[in-house]
């Protein structure tokens, strides 16, 4: 049986790390060494198993430490081993300086993005623009008068709008001389188109095809659908037009 701050040493450990694992207040711990109080039955077991010794091992009263071995077997107390530890405050804001604004979910805040304007027309609307234009013999200038806006300047919500007027005008008017006739649906053949290409596929006569971009084509119907028309042009070919590429079609009678 010797005296707890003995033990200690031996074991070569700080009265922090013993209070540390005995869960002790390390000022406790102090006391016990300096016999100043015995060690109770309930310290004693969870002092010796911090040390791994057995309880019968340890005086419950310690002899006074000897005045020539204090400082190398208690150093000068220190806050950490005399008193619980707290939390430490948060330094104080600077007068001068302000407070940061609080995070952002935990991140920081995302630059606020400026509203973006009106996305620029797609070149390939500006062509198709113009090839309609074609149809009804304006030039380039002729079409910017007519929507008010030079095509430079057109964005893709007013393109598609022109684009959207002049396709429902090639219908109910009569460009290039081509016959009237009613609009349709390109997702649906209605009665009137299914009786007039069923009647010219089933007499062989031809029909002349304007397409969207320009571009001519004249053949025999041998087949159509609600998104197609295939025909057989003079040559031989077989050529099966998208409806929506179709600007207008007509047929001599």
């Amino acid at each position: 049986m010797d005296d707890l701050w003995k033990i200690r040493l031996k074991k070569q450990m700080t009265v922090a790390q013993l209070s540390a694992r005995a869960g002790i207040p390390a000022r406790l711990l102090h006391e016990y060494e300096e016999g100043a109080r015995s060690v109770p039955m309930r310290n004693l077991e969870a002092i010796a198993k911090a040390l791994y010794v057995d309880v019968m091992d340890i005086k419950a009263l310690s002899d006074p430490i000897p005045a020539n071995l204090t400082d190398e077997v208690r150093p000068p107390r220190r806050a950490a081993e005399d008193e619980p530890q707290r939390p430490a405050a948060p330094p104080a804001a600077r007068p001068s300086e302000p407070r940061s604004a609080p995070p952002y979910g935990g991140r920081e805040r995302p630059p606020r993005r400026e509203p973006r304007g009106p996305s620029k027309a797609r070149e390939s609307q500006v062509q198709h623009l113009l090839s309609l234009a074609q149809l009804f013999e304006w030039d380039q200038a002729a079409l910017e008068r007519e929507m008010g806006t030079p095509l430079a300047q057109l964005d893709r919500m007013e393109a598609s709008r022109w684009l959207k007027v002049l396709q429902e005008r090639i219908v109910t008017e009569r460009p290039k001389g081509a016959k009237k006739r009613r609009p349709y649906l390109p997702e649906s053949v209605d009665a009137f188109e299914l009786h007039y290409l069923q009647d010219r596929q089933d007499t062989e006569k031809p029909l002349d095809f304007v397409l969207f971009n320009g571009d001519k084509l004249t053949g025999r119907v041998i087949g159509f659908g609600p998104y197609n028309i295939t025909v057989v042009t003079p040559d031989g070919a077989e050529v099966t037009l998208n409806k929506l590429a179709i600007a207008y079609y007509t047929g001599e009678e």
